[in-house]
């Protein structure tokens, strides 16, 4: 079998590495086409029918590709395959490579035969004469998970498979690409748990990279519509100390096209129903065109009775060039429950598919009860900031934050760093309205511990999701900008451009935060040109007045242009501050306007929120670290992109457009 070129990802290297008997690291590559011919068997007056056949499918050890016999999907025209390996789990150092194409009007779903398991590193073991003497050093290549997805006009493909499971001490790179014609249809299910759960186990991986990237097919492809990425360890917040609730799986579900349009209506309805009982709520308009494709049966609302904990929901409409793309996602005290909301929202693919998505996976009337766990080990506490977790190892060029160069600097950095500064900043919450009203988050205890957990726990997701698009706009602006000559170089507007378009297509799935970095970014762009137009002659420059002006034209033609990282890394170069300086000073700005909203909300009295405040500084600080490894990776070649690490963050943001009464924009 010749080797299969994937359509996104990076190659799979040829070959594999031996270490022992028990240690082989494999690379296994699956590979289904799935064409669809006209079905004159059937008679239709809404046009021609199709049936969809599986041309290819090849498969190589450790990864398999198994189709599904059944009558029923054979009369609705489509085909399902199981995506599996052999055992069910992925070992250290293995690569699963599955590629599927999805021909024109072909109806394709790919299920797993069961949740996948993640394997942890392994010590391999030093030996003398063939006796094993010490466990020697613990292997960190990672395990890898890809899939490449290629959908064409007028055809549906639904992904869904079983959750994610990382073992304690696991490391997992798990990348999914879709590329899709504007005229097809894609329900993409992305689904990680948090370990074995019965054993104690919560979120103590030791690393899991997960990553979604959707792009259209025509002529502007370079630049993806859509980017989630998450990455976890056992040191980032996953939850809240002191709540009584724990969440154990987090999903998202990509929603495109229009054979998948009741499944939008229904995630729409399932986030409203979900939140309803802890606060009013926003009434939608229902799209008229879904209600008549679905039988009465169908269009029964989702009884929460069934389920035996809190889940939460939430919708993002991502506007496109071509038709909208919806991303859902979710978040639930145990996978049980996910199975039952993602068996009701996807529902009306059954007519389609020939099949209920996650039918046999429900086997009672209701969820079984899910325990807390009370004993977390500190090392391993997701909000729990201690030396080790936050330690912060400076480059030969960064010490932590050099001083300023002059007074002038120290003063800049003040004004940037003002409260009074008109950007808008105090407009938005990052989520905590959202969290209050829902009663994730309430005043009243003693300590405000579960306020600065997500203060905490935002500092860390938005620092490391924003750091990699701040710094590389600092050094555009700063060594880039200006050529040998002092003037300005004409290249440097297409390389910021490209930047801030990779952090649009990073923050879009999560509508409240792109609101808010837009907002503030084209804010901040317009304060700083009135500062430095009025301000000292240090600001008069020729050449910074053209960057400020371009900068400005490129906003003013793109409304999905202009984010507060790649505007405030540009302008802080300007100002003569260091990278590192912008950084400390974005991540002190992100604390301060969460704790603001926190005492506006009445969650926390004025004199609590200073220290609450302060002891966000590490937070924030382990942010940046974690994000300067993402950019310093990508100067490297390596995956250079920012990504969240608190899901429920993720989840909880988007919450806040259900809101019928709020005080904040977002």
């Amino acid at each position: 079998m010749g080797t299969i070129a994937p359509l996104r990802s990076p190659l799979i290297r040829a070959g594999s590495s031996t270490t022992s008997a028990f240690q082989r690291v494999q690379n296994g590559i699956g590979h289904l086409v799935a064409t669809a011919a006209p079905d004159t068997s059937k008679s239709s007056t809404g046009g021609t029918e199709y049936s969809t056949y599986l041309t290819r499918v090849s498969h190589q050890a450790p990864a398999r590709l198994i189709p599904l016999q059944s009558s029923a999907v054979q009369a609705a025209g489509a085909t399902i395959a199981y995506l599996g390996n052999y055992g069910g789990g992925i070992l250290p150092g293995d690569t699963l490579h599955y590629r599927a194409d999805v021909l024109s009007h072909a109806t394709l779903a790919l299920l797993t035969q069961g949740s996948n398991r993640v394997y942890p590193q392994s010590s391999l073991p030093q030996t003398v004469d063939g006796i094993a003497t010490s466990p020697g050093p613990q292997t960190t290549k990672p395990s890898r998970n890809v899939l490449d997805l290629r959908v064409d006009e007028h055809a549906l493909c639904v992904v869904t498979p079983d959750p994610v499971t990382p073992f304690r001490g696991s490391v997992l790179e798990q990348i999914q690409t879709a590329v899709i014609d504007p005229n097809a249809s894609l329900a993409l299910v992305d689904w990680i748990s948090s370990g074995r759960y019965v054993r104690g186990e919560r979120w103590e991986q030791t690393s899991l990279l997960n990553q979604t990237e959707i792009y259209f097919n025509d002529h502007d492809s370079s630049h993806p519509v859509l980017v989630d990425r998450v990455i976890l360890d056992g040191n980032t917040g996953m939850d809240f100390r002191n709540a009584s609730l724990q969440f154990n799986a987090y999903a998202s579900l990509v929603l495109y096209g229009s054979r998948v349009e009741a499944v939008v209506e229904r995630c729409h309805d399932m986030a409203a129903s979900l939140a309803r009982p802890y606060t009013r709520i926003r009434e939608r308009t229902p799209n008229t065109r879904t209600q008549t494709r679905n039988s009465d049966h169908d269009n029964l609302p989702f009884d929460g009775s069934c389920l035996a904990g809190r889940v939460l929901c939430s919708v993002t409409t991502v506007p496109t060039r071509h038709a909208d793309v919806y991303v859902a996602r979710l978040a639930a005290c145990s996978n049980e429950d996910l199975y039952r909301v993602f068996h009701h929202l996807l529902q009306p693919t059954a007519e389609d598919l020939g099949y209920p998505i996650y039918r046999d996976r429900i086997r009672a009337v209701t969820s079984s009860p899910v325990r807390n766990i009370s004993a977390v080990p500190e090392s391993t506490s997701r909000l729990e900031e201690n030396a080790a977790s936050v330690a912060i190892v400076p480059t030969a060029d960064d010490h932590l934050v050099p001083p300023p160069s002059s007074d002038a600097t120290y003063w800049n950095a003040f004004v940037l760093a003002d409260s009074a500064l008109p950007t808008g900043s105090f407009a938005h919450s990052a989520g905590l309205e959202a969290a209050a009203q829902l009663g994730l988050v309430a005043a009243g205890n003693n300590d405000n511990s579960m306020v600065s957990d997500l203060v905490r726990a935002t500092a860390t997701s938005t620092m490391q999701t924003v750091t990699p698009a701040l710094l590389a706009s600092h050094k555009e602006a700063s060594s880039s900008a200006f050529g040998a000559d002092g003037e300005l170089d004409a290249e440097f507007i297409t390389r910021w451009n490209h930047l801030d378009r990779n952090l649009h297509s990073l923050l879009v799935g999560n509508g409240p935060a792109c609101r808010a970095s837009l907002d503030q970014g084209r804010n901040l762009l317009r304060v700083v040109q009135v500062w430095f137009q009025q301000g000292t002659k240090t600001h008069t420059k020729v050449t910074t007045n053209q960057v400020l002006s371009i900068l400005q034209a490129r906003v003013r033609d793109d409304p999905s242009a202009g984010h507060l990282p790649t505007i405030f890394g540009a302008v802080a170069a300007l100002l003569d501050l260091t990278a590192p300086q912008a950084c400390q000073l974005l991540a002190y700005c992100v604390a301060r306007d969460v704790v603001s909203a926190a005492v506006r909300l009445n969650l926390v009295g004025p004199m609590a929120s200073v220290g609450i405040l302060s002891d966000a500084q590490q937070a924030g600080q382990r942010g940046i670290a974690l994000g300067r490894t993402s950019y310093e990776n990508g100067l490297s070649g390596g995956k250079g992109s920012g990504a969240s690490c608190a899901p429920v963050l993720d989840v909880l943001q988007p919450c806040h457009d259900l809101l019928s009464t709020r005080l904040f924009r977002t």
